[in-house]
């Protein structure tokens, strides 16, 4: 057989040789290997696509917050404030002389009366809230309660312009919280449920102060749409006038400002 043997000399038994046996014994197998693939290593580029992905989400989710926040938020929140602001004018009335003279010269508005000291009750009140309640009458007839709903709507209509205006100078964070103080101060939220003219000159000054800005930072189209609410702000409240000089040297400062980056006509 190739290998050697040995012979028993008592029994005659064959064997195979021990050192050829224990050559074979020694024979090893050859090492297992194991294949392992190589992962190439992340790239620059791929390792930023990730977080590209997640920055342009995160923006588009904050672009989202902010309109849900400038279209429903907001909105909302002044007219839940004009709700509770109407439920008190009606329920809670006060016997004010101001009040009632506004009511005597809308009256004489409504009949068609000429502007003079016999037809009206008192010439030198502003004629712009008695005019809006005659034109309101028209339609409801004389109405008592109809007439003390004007004031507080054109307050949370000078919160939201107010919203408006701070969100193009500032944030929109300020703007919220500018909003909803003015909405909510003692003062203002409890005089202007009353039949008088603060809350209506506070929404045409504030309108025409968000004009200006416009009229200077966009288009200068803006700027006679802030001289007419100006000028209503005055016929709905005479100490307004006091603000006449303020107006040009404000649109003189933002035109200096804007000249540089801007051409003006």
């Amino acid at each position: 057989m190739g290998d050697k043997e040995e012979v028993c000399h008592s029994c005659g038994t064959r064997w195979q040789d021990s050192s050829s046996s224990t050559v074979l014994s020694k024979k090893t197998t050859p090492p297992l290997t194991v294949a392992t693939e190589q992962v190439p290593p992340i790239t620059t580029a791929e390792f930023g696509k990730p977080t590209d992905t997640t920055s342009v989400e995160l923006s588009s989710r904050f672009i989202m917050n902010q309109r849900t926040i400038e279209r429903v938020i907001v909105p909302a929140m002044l007219l839940a404030i004009l709700a509770v602001k109407l439920w008190l004018s009606l329920q809670y009335r006060l016997a004010i002389w101001d009040g009632y003279s506004y009511l005597a010269n809308a009256h004489a508005f409504l009949l068609g009366r000429s502007p003079d000291p016999y037809h009206f009750f008192e010439l030198f009140r502003p004629p712009f809230l008695p005019y809006v309640i005659s034109l309101i009458w028209r339609v409801t007839g004389e109405n008592y309660d109809v007439a003390t709903l004007v004031q507080p709507t054109f307050t949370v209509a000078a919160g939201y312009v107010l919203f408006l205006l701070l969100k193009e100078m500032f944030n929109l964070k300020s703007a919220v919280v500018a909003s909803l103080l003015l909405s909510v101060a003692p003062t203002v939220f409890y005089w202007t449920n009353q039949i008088l003219e603060g809350g209506v000159a506070m929404f045409f000054l504030t309108l025409a102060m968000y004009l200006l800005w416009l009229g200077i930072e966009r288009n200068e189209h803006f700027l006679p749409l802030s001289a007419a609410a100006l000028a209503l702000g005055t016929l709905s409240r005479y100490t307004t006038l006091v603000l006449l000089p303020v107006f040009p040297i404000m649109l003189l400062v933002l035109w200096m400002a804007y000249r540089k980056t801007r051409r003006f006509p």
